[in-house]
């Protein structure tokens, strides 16, 4: 069924993984930024703060952990919208209403096209940028957005039919974590299982454990930020990706390439051999247009889609427990029509996993469009 599917798969793959990218207006960052920070040579002591605009009501609002910076200074690297603080780098992030109305009315209407036959998740994932910014470099830097007022303005956007899932609170009250890499745009297994988390209160299951799962470890990291930045100095040292297996012990994952090959692989890849900055697609074999995964130790005939790009890949490991076949799909390289292929294969749940920075870029919400229409 699957090679069916996916006919017209033609753009190249990358087995290694890519970057999401969006371009930043030149006149949303300031000329005047400072120089260069020293780099960080002991973390200052964590205290606690409150957020409370964006939670449910409570007799007392979740603490989050204050994170300040040791410097206090920040620097950019021309060419590119990386910013560094201290010893770790963040893509800036805008907030363009006028696409994420966009994007919000694509999950709309593929909800209502399903409506009856497949419950239509939205989970947007905030970057580090939004999570792991020291407070004081929130206060100071002008240009800065709230992440979670963005992301509540977005799903206030969506129509009653989409499940929304936010996960930014529960990456706020864990930011003193390993959620995010210091060196790379993605989050780490840790911070896509908080997400996962969140997903499994929304849908009224229990979510698996991170205890007693196998779990690979992949030193010698530096991601996508430090190679585009220069080969930053001060974001040494390298970080290691650590990946979970999921809890099922029967899954199997095929990947289609964009070449139309099919290829079986385990869902957590062993990267030892790969280079530095790709270490990441670990998890469910990187960036491909559509992969099946299948869990045999689900007997219940469950089936989910999930529509993606890379961020998205960290939550397969976490997701596949709790169907019995999953098709991961990334909008970016796959050519198919996803309600069809939701009517086709029975899909009780359709999830849009994206990350922040897509859903401000029209070139991606194109893409989008395109497989939803």
């Amino acid at each position: 069924m699957l090679a069916l599917l996916t006919a017209g798969c033609a753009e190249p793959h990358d087995r290694e993984g890519s970057n999401d990218v969006i371009d930043i207006p030149a006149e949303t960052v300031k000329a005047d930024l400072t120089a260069a920070p020293v780099q960080a040579s002991e973390e200052p002591e964590a205290t606690e703060i409150f957020l409370s605009p964006s939670y449910p009501p409570s007799t007392e609002a979740p603490k989050v952990p204050a994170i300040t910076s040791v410097s206090g200074k920040y620097s950019t690297y021309d060419g590119t919208n990386i910013m560094r603080v201290d010893d770790r780098a963040y893509e800036m992030c805008v907030f363009l209403e006028d696409e994420t109305k966009s994007y919000a009315a694509l999950i709309s209407d593929t909800a209502a096209r399903l409506k009856g036959k497949t419950t239509v998740y939205d989970l947007i994932i905030p970057t580090a940028y939004g999570v792991m910014m020291p407070d004081d470099m929130r206060e100071s830097i002008s240009f800065y957005i709230d992440t979670g007022e963005c992301i509540e303005k977005v799903y206030s956007d969506m129509s009653s039919d989409v499940k929304t899932v936010s996960c930014y609170d529960t990456l706020m009250r864990h930011r003193d974590e390993f959620i995010y890499f210091r060196t790379d745009h993605h989050w780490t297994a840790n911070g896509a299982y908080y997400a996962y988390s969140e997903f499994c209160k929304k849908k009224g299951v229990e979510p698996y454990s991170l205890e007693g799962r196998r779990v690979d470890e992949y030193g010698g990291f530096l991601g996508s930020l430090y190679k585009e930045g220069g080969n930053i100095p001060e974001l040494l040292p390298e970080e290691t990706v650590y990946a979970y297996w999921p809890v099922s012990e029967n899954v199997k994952m095929l990947i289609t390439t964009a070449e139309g090959n099919q290829v079986e692989e385990p869902i957590i890849t062993d990267v030892s051999a790969y280079s530095a900055t790709n270490k990441y697609s670990t998890f469910a074999g990187g960036d491909n247009p559509i992969t099946e995964f299948t869990n045999d130790d689900a007997a219940d005939g469950s089936v989910c889609i999930i529509i993606k790009e890379s961020f998205g890949n960290a939550l397969l490991p976490f997701l596949v427990d709790h169907y019995s076949k999953v098709y991961e799909i990334d909008y970016r390289y796959w050519k198919g029509n996803v309600v069809e292929l939701a009517e086709q294969v029975g899909a009780n749940d359709l999830i849009f996993a994206n990350n922040f920075m897509m859903i401000s870029s029209k070139s991606n919400i194109g893409k989008l469009n395109m497989i939803l229409h």
